[in-house]
C-alpha cells in the first residue's frame, strides 16, 4: 500500500468518520446502539441455510455489525455466507445487502453442488479383505 492510500485510510479524519457512522446496524443498514445490537444478535439472523450432506452446510446470516471496518467510506458489510464442513470448509464471503446475500447464498450452493466430494471411507479407513 502506498503512502497516499495508507494516509487516506488511516488518517484521523477517516477514523472519526467511521466512529461517527457506527459499528452496529439494523437489518436495513440503520446504525443502532449496543443494546439493540445485542437484541438482534440474540434473535434469528439467518437469511438462508442449505445442508448439502458431505459437501457441507452453507449458512448466510445477518452479522448486525460492519464486518468491513477497514473499508472506510464504503457501505457496511452486514451479511456473511460461510461453508461448514466438506471440501470447501471455511469459505467465507460478505455482502452489503440482504438481497445480495440471498443471491450470493444461491450461487455458493449451486457451485458447491458441482464440487467433487471424496468417497466415504468404510471400516474406519482400513482396507477391506
Amino acid at each position: 500500500m502506498d503512502r497516499e492510500t495508507y494516509m487516506a485510510k488511516w488518517h484521523p479524519d477517516a477514523l472519526l468518520d467511521f466512529m461517527e457512522r457506527g459499528l452496529y446496524f439494523d437489518w436495513d443498514g440503520t446504525p443502532v446502539d449496543r443494546e439493540r445490537y445485542v437484541e438482534i444478535w440474540m434473535g434469528d439472523r439467518h437469511v438462508a441455510v442449505t445442508d448439502l450432506g458431505r459437501r457441507g452446510r452453507v449458512s448466510t446470516v445477518f452479522m448486525a455489525m460492519d464486518m468491513g471496518v477497514a473499508l472506510f467510506g464504503g457501505p457496511p458489510l452486514l451479511y456473511e455466507t460461510m461453508i461448514f464442513g466438506g471440501p470447501k470448509d471455511g469459505f467465507c464471503h460478505r455482502y452489503f445487502t440482504k438481497e445480495h446475500a440471498a443471491a450470493g447464498h444461491a450461487i455458493v450452493v449451486r457451485r458447491l453442488r458441482r464440487v467433487p466430494c471424496p468417497p466415504l471411507i468404510h471400516n474406519g479407513g482400513r482396507p477391506r479383505g
